[in-house]
């Protein structure tokens, strides 16, 4: 279960569910905004040291959606 950092966690910071790999000593958390509830982006944070591979705490990847638009229909092939 998702619990937020910070006792006193702003409705502007982003928030969002996690997932636990305790095999991969990882933790998978996805990102949106609090006001909104608009998905922002995900992350892969270290949670155990040696099962990791790198400090508790350390993010190993991140990544963010920019850009939403709607279409009729696919792109063009060129």
């Amino acid at each position: 279960m998702w619990r937020p950092r910070k006792p006193w966690a702003y409705a502007s910071e982003p928030c969002g569910p996690a997932r636990a790999e305790p095999g991969t000593g990882t933790r998978n958390e996805l990102i949106f905004d609090r006001e909104t509830y608009r998905y922002l982006g995900e992350r892969r944070v270290v949670t155990a040291a040696a099962a990791g591979g790198a400090p508790v705490g350390t993010v190993l990847t991140s990544s963010a959606l920019l850009k939403v638009s709607i279409a009729d229909g696919p792109p063009a092939l060129s």
